[in-house]
């Protein structure tokens, strides 16, 4: 089981000091230094601050998040289509 139920969705807004932590953070087993480390590291220290939001996620890492986003948007639109009277079996246009 995960230590959390929260995730990272990968848009930050960073302070300065991150590229020293990098600087010092070591290779992971594949020799990349990652910021998720670097980030770990800063939280450590009390320099994170997260927002958690209401709403749906998707991880779209995968094939089969992708898809699964991609059917979730799809499913929406077309219920708001419907809703708004779209009564049109495509309303997706190509140019």
């Amino acid at each position: 089981m995960p230590p959390s139920s929260l995730a990272v969705i990968g848009r930050y807004i960073l302070t300065s000091d991150i590229f020293e932590i990098l600087r010092s953070t070591p290779p992971g087993k594949n020799g990349e230094v990652k910021l998720t480390d670097a980030l770990q590291n800063q939280a450590a220290n009390g320099k994170v601050i997260a927002y958690r939001f209401q709403g749906r996620r998707f991880d779209c890492g995968s094939i089969e998040g992708f898809v699964t986003a991609a059917n979730f948007y799809f499913n929406r639109r077309k219920t708001v289509a419907t809703h708004n009277g779209d009564t049109t079996k495509n309303s997706t246009t190509t140019h």
